[in-house]
């Protein structure tokens, strides 16, 4: 008999459908250790700054709003979905409401995903230090 595990992937894909129900643009959030040490981390702070921005505690003006809101947007995007990815979409949508809607939708899907995985922000030497121990420990009884 023989024992099967199955090969788990870090490669989440994130695809954009259209209107008319195809996929419009695939792109692939790759859960290495380095993404996941820092993901929700950084993904929290993108969030913070939006509605620091949002409720103008800086006390901007509009447009230096927008440009600020824009660039945390490109940025967040980008580090999930690849280099290149918000300029693609916001080619098309043209509105940067959709664009922070769009980041938002992507931060939870990756959260579940990377959840589901069960890799959920641990690097593989934290499990395997983990494990270690765990095995020595029961070896010492």
């Amino acid at each position: 008999m023989a024992i099967v595990i199955k090969q788990k992937t870090t490669v989440i894909p994130v695809e954009f459908e259209g209107t008319n129900g195809k996929t419009t643009h695939k792109f692939e959030f790759n859960a290495t250790d380095d993404k996941l040490e820092n993901f929700r981390k950084s993904l929290n702070e993108s969030y913070k700054k939006i509605k620091s921005i949002d409720k103008n505690e800086e006390g901007l003006t509009a447009e230096k709003q927008e440009i600020k809101m824009m660039s945390i947007i490109k940025e967040t995007l980008d580090d999930m979905c690849g280099e290149g990815a918000f300029e693609k979409l916001y080619k098309e949508t043209k509105s940067k409401v959709i664009m922070v809607s769009y980041v938002f939708s992507i931060g939870e899907g990756l959260a579940g995903e990377i959840d589901k995985l069960g890799i959920s922000g641990k690097t593989q030497k934290e499990m395997a230090d983990k494990y270690l121990k765990d095995k020595k420990r029961k070896s010492n009884k």
